[in-house]
C-alpha cells in the first residue's frame, strides 16, 4: 500500500533524488542521456553577458562555464542577472565538454535560516536579533510576518537576509512552528573535515554529518543543524546543490520490519528485515504514524555502502506500539522524573513520557520552570510519548 507522510521539504528534495534514481530502468547509456539532463547546480553568478548579446554567451556559475543560447530557457524572463546573485542551472554536456544551459533561473542572493529565536529588541522590532545563535539585524524596510507565530524570545522564526559588510540584514522575517532541527541555506565559502562556512555561519561538521553530493566553493547547500548550549551550530546535513551522474553513490529504498535496533536510542545499527542499516544523528526518523520499536514496518531511504545502507531517511509505517496522533507543542517544565530524564515529565500540563529513544537535546538546562519544545505521539489517554525533547536554552547578543 501507498504511504503518504509529511516530511520537511529538505527530506522530500532528498527522497525524490533517491527514489528517483532508484526507480530508474536499465537503459542504455544513450537512453538514459537523453531521458534526464546531465548536470545540475546552483551557485553564485560570477560572470553575465554583457549587453547587446545577454543573456547569451557565456556564464559563469559556480566556477563552471555554462553557455545560453537561443535553445535555453531562462527564469525569470523579465530579470536581468547581475553578478553576485544565484543560479539554479540545468545543462548538458556538448560533444567538445562544453555546457549548454537546458534551463537557468536567476534568483536573489537571499541567505535563509530558521531556527529559534535567542534575543530580540526589547521595544519595537528594529534591531539586533539572535535566531539560530546568528545575529540578525532588523531595520524599518525588513518585513514581518507573525501570522505563523509570535515573534518572541522562544519561539522559532525563518529569516530572509542579505549578506552585508557589517553581518546579515533580514529582508523578510516571519514566525514560524517549532522544527526539530534548524535549517540553513546559503553558498559554501569554505569547507573541510571539522567545519563548513555557509554565507558566513559556521558549522561544525562531525563523523556523523550526512554529506549529500560534492562541496565546492559557490555552490549551494541546504544545511540541516542542531544548535548547542554554547550557540554553536553541528552539522546533521549537508546537501550540496549539484548532481551529476558520475558522483552519485549506490542509493536504496526499501520495506522492511525492524527486527533489532541498538541496545540505547536508535543511533546505530539497526536490522530491517535482515539488512544491516546505519542510523546517524543525521539520520532523519519520522515517527509521525508510530513508534520505532521492534516489529515496526519501515521504509527506509539511503545508499548502499559495501553491505549496508547508511540511512538518510526512515518513515515508520505500522508500529505495535498503541497508536494516537503525531503532536508537537512548547511550554514549562513542570515535573521531572526522581534519578533521571527516562520516565513521565509534567510539560505545560501535559504528561510526557520520555523513554530511551527520545532524542533530549540540551539537557544541561532540563530542570522544573525551563521551557520545553516537545514532539511525539499523544495517545487516547493524552499521554505524549516523546519522541524528541528540546529544553530551550536563552542565548544573549555575543
Amino acid at each position: 500500500m501507498k504511504q503518504h507522510v509529511r516530511v520537511k521539504w529538505y527530506c522530500l528534495f532528498v527522497v525524490a533524488l533517491l527514489t528517483a534514481l532508484v526507480g530508474v530502468p536499465s537503459q542504455s547509456a544513450q537512453a538514459q542521456s537523453a531521458a534526464r539532463p546531465e548536470i545540475r547546480f546552483a551557485g553564485v553568478i560570477r560572470v553575465v553577458p554583457a549587453a547587446p548579446d545577454y543573456p547569451l554567451g557565456v556564464w559563469q556559475v559556480a566556477g563552471q562555464e555554462v553557455i545560453v543560447d537561443a535553445g535555453t530557457r531562462l527564469q525569470p524572463r523579465s530579470a536581468t542577472a547581475a553578478v553576485g546573485m544565484w543560479a539554479n542551472v540545468t545543462a548538458r554536456r556538448a560533444a567538445d565538454g562544453a555546457l549548454i544551459a537546458q534551463h537557468l533561473v536567476v534568483m536573489p542572493a537571499e541567505i535563509r535560516i530558521k531556527g529559534p529565536i535567542g534575543a530580540r529588541p526589547t521595544e519595537g522590532n528594529v534591531g539586533e536579533w539572535m535566531i539560530a545563535g546568528q545575529k540578525v539585524t532588523v531595520n524599518a524596510d525588513t518585513r514581518i510576518s507573525q501570522r505563523g507565530a509570535a515573534l518572541e524570545v522562544g519561539n522559532w522564526a525563518e529569516v530572509f537576509a542579505d549578506k552585508t559588510a557589517d553581518g546579515l540584514l533580514a529582508l523578510r522575517l516571519r514566525g514560524i512552528e517549532y522544527q526539530e532541527d534548524v535549517e540553513v541555506f546559503g553558498v559554501i565559502e569554505s569547507f573541510g573535515a571539522s567545519g563548513w562556512v555557509v554565507s558566513g555561519i559556521s558549522l561544525t561538521v562531525v563523523t556523523d554529518t550526512l554529506i549529500l553530493g560534492a562541496p565546492a566553493v559557490d555552490l549551494l547547500v541546504q544545511a540541516s543543524a542542531a544548535l548547542q548550549e554554547d550557540g554553536t551550530l553541528l552539522a546533521l546535513r549537508l546537501k550540496v546543490a549539484a548532481h551529476t551522474p558520475e558522483g552519485l553513490r549506490q542509493p536504496v529504498s526499501f520495506d522492511g520490519v525492524v527486527e533489532s535496533l541498538p541496545e540505547r536510542g536508535l543511533i546505530g545499527q539497526w536490522v530491517v528485515s535482515g539488512r544491516e542499516v546505519i542510523v546517524s544523528a543525521a539520520t532523519v526518523v519520522n515517527q509521525a504514524k508510530g513508534l520505532a520499536v521492534v516489529g515496526s514496518q519501515v521504509h527506509a531511504v539511503g545508499w548502499q555502502a559495501d553491505d549496508r545502507v547508511i540511512a538518510v531517511l526512515i518513515v515508520v509505517l505500522e508500529s505495535p506500539t498503541p497508536g494516537g496522533r503525531f503532536v508537537r507543542f512548547r511550554g514549562p517544565i513542570e515535573q521531572l522524573p526522581e534519578g533521571g530524564l527516562i520516565g513521565d515529565w509534567q510539560v505545560a500540563g501535559r504528561t510526557v513520557r520520555v523513554t530511551e529513544n527520545t532524542r533530549v537535546a540540551s539537557t544541561r538546562y532540563a530542570k522544573v520552570g525551563a521551557i520545553a519544545e516537545v514532539g511525539g505521539m499523544q495517545a487516547a489517554d493524552g499521554v505524549v510519548t516523546a519522541v524528541w525533547v528540546k529544553i530551550a536554552p536563552q542565548f544573549g547578543p555575543r
